[in-house]
């Protein structure tokens, strides 16, 4: 190839590493615009982003929206507060977040929104904390099945632990039915399970098992009450030892 024919090449050569320059510096340009954005909005910023909230978060819902609003605040400023409302979704979890969804809330007036949710909850958290004292509480009824008492303690275990996974609720049900048993029960039940784990029986086979135990003590109460009767049925009544001796001669009086 001639000098000449050379000469296009090197041309193009040069436009592409201008162009590659060019598009370096821009790219370059754009990241420092952005950097300048995010600092701008992160400077000044004083209020940390709040923890997601749902009901097991250990604080309450109106303690979660005092953080929320200051945060809130301090980020968009409160001139406009109603655009709070489709922000507070990327925060909730859990049962208030359906809530949220169910009322549409990124479409409410943030005092609605945030009312409307706190005394929805409010009540919710009353009658979860009256289950509980339930479930602290619960024993079995002298005239109760062992079958009725088992699915009492299942359904107030549920209602007093809502947000409770199906394993932690297992757990905590089959270890209030077998603490509340009655004594000899629990007894029998404690020996047979003395060496296996828990979780490894289902809550029906405890069941099960309590009802036979429970039989089985029922039927012992009633031999060893049949054995007594026997045994003093069979002991010789006064009565009984006044007519053996009058019929002995001289009725039974020692001869001077």
């Amino acid at each position: 190839m001639t000098n000449k024919n050379w000469g296009p090449v090197r041309e193009l050569a040069d436009a592409v590493t201008q162009l590659t320059a060019s598009n370096a510096k821009q790219e370059s340009q754009i990241n420092s615009q952005n950097a300048m954005i995010n600092a701008l909005k992160n400077k000044g910023k004083k209020v940390p982003e709040p923890e997601p909230f749902d009901l097991n978060s250990g604080v309450t819902l109106p303690e979660f929206f005092i953080h929320f609003e200051s945060y809130c605040t301090d980020l968009y400023g409160d001139a406009k507060k109603d655009a709070w409302s489709p922000v507070l979704k990327k925060f909730l979890e859990g049962a208030v977040k359906e809530a949220y969804i169910g009322l549409k809330g990124g479409n409410l007036a943030w005092d609605l929104l945030k009312d409307t949710l706190i005394k929805q909850f409010a009540d919710n958290v009353q009658r979860t904390k009256n289950f509980k004292i339930q479930f602290n509480a619960i024993k079995k009824e002298e005239s109760e099945s062992l079958l009725a008492f088992s699915i009492r303690v299942t359904h107030i275990c549920e209602c007093a632990h809502p947000h409770y996974g199906r394993d932690e609720l297992a757990d905590m049900t089959k270890s209030k039915f077998l603490e509340k048993l009655p004594y000899e029960v629990a007894e029998k039940m404690a020996i047979i399970m003395v060496d296996t784990d828990l979780a490894a029986y289902e809550y029906s086979k405890l069941v099960t098992l309590a009802e036979r135990f429970e039989m089985l003590c029922t039927k012992m109460v009633i031999v060893e009450a049949a054995t007594k009767v026997e045994i003093k049925a069979s002991e010789p009544t006064s009565s009984d030892v006044k007519a053996v001796v009058s019929l002995r001669p001289n009725g039974g009086a020692i001869c001077p």
